[in-house]
């Protein structure tokens, strides 16, 4: 990726070169499968500063990683509330939010391993997982789903998205071969971790 020609900050915009360092950032992570590529020096390339200008936003890149996890868990909760946006169903909206979560780890696989190893540092983390808890009640409260504790449910769930999004991972062949598409066994997992009715 060509790093870009960046005019000089007025003074007192300092925030903007910090969001330009995540953006930068996850610009370059979204390039590579590998988030141990990610150095200070490839980010100030990219922003189009010298390294010594990120220490004044960052001590470090393991402070930058951080940055990138919490910006990619607003991403995935955004990505949830505009993929259900539409859904006329509780069932619907449990169904196009865990696609949205697939989706995003499957086209953001670097981002999705580096949010999967370490912890939000803002609270952005349970941003998503309230979404699903509260999709999953509704199905149960109008009686389209038979589980008795959404939250344990929707954990659940969670975990089995997760499994899937770590195991087909991004332009990969899934262990069962062609039999069944991914679609196939998310909505498979969906309809019965979630208790639906057919």
């Amino acid at each position: 990726m060509d790093p870009v020609e960046r005019p000089r900050n007025a003074r007192g915009n300092g925030t903007r070169l910090r969001h330009e360092i995540v953006a930068a950032a996850v610009a370059l992570m979204d390039a590579t499968p590998d988030p141990a590529e990610l150095t200070l020096r490839s980010v100030a390339r990219q922003v189009g500063v010298t390294a010594p200008a990120i220490y004044a936003h960052f001590p470090d890149v393991s402070a930058i990683y951080d940055e990138v996890v919490n910006t990619s868990y607003g991403n995935l909760a955004s990505r949830f509330v505009t993929a259900t946006g539409k859904a006329s169903t509780p069932s619907e909206v449990l169904y196009r939010g865990c696609a949205a979560y697939l989706s995003f780890g499957r086209k953001h696989p670097a981002r999705y391993a580096l949010m999967s190893r370490r912890p939000a540092t803002k609270g952005v983390r349970a941003q998503a997982f309230p979404l699903l808890v509260a999709a999953l009640q509704r199905a149960i409260d109008e009686g389209s789903s038979t589980s008795t504790d959404a939250a344990r449910d929707a954990a659940t769930l969670w975990a089995g998205v997760h499994g899937l999004s770590t195991i087909v991972g991004r332009d990969q062949p899934t262990p069962w071969g062609t039999e069944f598409t991914i679609d196939d066994i998310l909505h498979n997992l969906v309809r019965t971790v979630a208790g639906l009715r057919d």
